[in-house]
């Protein structure tokens, strides 16, 4: 009976310390650039639009496309999206002019975002994208800026 109990009692513990993996997906880290739109009411911001110039093809969107929660928020962030691979980014080498009512607002130029997969320790998402953002930067107001940096968009 002693046996049986220890036998028991180890077996319940090599159970406990294996790790339990799920069958979610770890995509790794998002782009997301804070951008302040405190100059605008919600309602006004819902009607900015952004032109995104490529070198070889110009869109004309609703900001809320690029917001990371597709709508206007007390907190914004813009995010790449729609992007050919986990490691390609729709905004690398844009220029975003921002427009309300018409009249052009503000802009970001320059913009450069590189990804590559993050090398992680954890056997349950090796095989997953874990996407690390190596570089974030853009030109906005003439100052060069980078991740963690807000964009104030102006009026």
């Amino acid at each position: 009976m002693k046996h049986g109990m220890v036998l028991l009692l180890v077996t319940l513990l090599s159970v406990g310390c294996e790790k339990y993996c799920t069958e979610e997906l770890f995509l790794g880290h998002l782009v997301e650039i804070p951008l302040d739109l405190s100059k605008y009411s919600i309602n006004e911001a819902s009607y900015i639009y952004v032109i995104n110039a490529g070198t070889s093809d110009t869109m004309f969107e609703p900001l809320t496309h690029f917001l990371l929660h597709k709508q206007v928020r007390e907190s914004n962030f813009l995010t790449d999206y729609g992007s050919s691979g986990h490691y390609e980014s729709s905004l690398n080498g844009r220029k975003l002019f921002f427009s309300y009512a018409g009249v052009l607002m503000d802009s970001m130029t320059n913009i450069a975002i590189k990804k590559s997969k993050e090398k992680i320790s954890d056997e349950c998402h090796k095989d997953d994208p874990n996407i690390q953002i190596d570089e974030l930067s853009f030109t906005h107001d003439g100052v060069v800026k980078g991740k963690g940096d807000v964009v104030v968009l102006g009026r």
